[in-house]
């Protein structure tokens, strides 16, 4: 086959092309991908009970408000580059880097605020071990979704 006969095999049934398909695909993964890594989260580790105290809950929101932005950024990003010829888009690149830089600059305001000697608790913590292998656990379920509609 030649590749003028390929390209007129592949263009003989035409139709158009329904755009919100992938943003609906998309946000349909995002969806399932979250409520399965909540509910693992919730089976595996159960719910906070320190969540009686304000210092937990705005630690709470601001993971939440990290990590909310990341995933917006990122899924704005995801969509633009899903489709062809879409320009790489620079402004997604600082975006994504504004919660990391945000993140960073508080952490060291946090450490100048204490004595040194307390810095290795405040870098590892005690569940540091934890966290390195439940959080690519429990993103599984997310990427295979978004793999899924991409």
């Amino acid at each position: 086959m030649r590749t003028a006969e390929l390209i007129e095999l592949l263009s003989a049934r035409l139709q158009p092309v329904d755009r919100r398909q992938l943003t609906r695909s998309v946000a349909l993964s995002v969806g399932f991908g979250f409520a399965a890594a909540i509910i693992a989260t919730a089976l595996l580790y159960g719910f906070r009970t320190d969540l009686d105290r304000t210092r937990s809950v705005l630690f709470l929101l601001f993971k939440l408000a990290f990590a909310s932005t990341v995933v917006l950024v990122g899924l704005a990003w995801l969509l633009r580059l899903a489709r062809p010829g879409a320009e790489h888009g620079s402004k997604y690149l600082a975006l994504a880097t504004l919660p990391f830089a945000t993140l960073c600059t508080l952490a060291v305001i946090n450490l100048l605020l204490v004595p040194p000697a307390d810095w290795e608790a405040m870098l590892m913590g005690h569940e540091w071990r934890k966290c390195l292998f439940s959080i690519p656990i429990l993103a599984t379920a997310p990427f295979a979704a978004l793999v899924w509609a991409l």
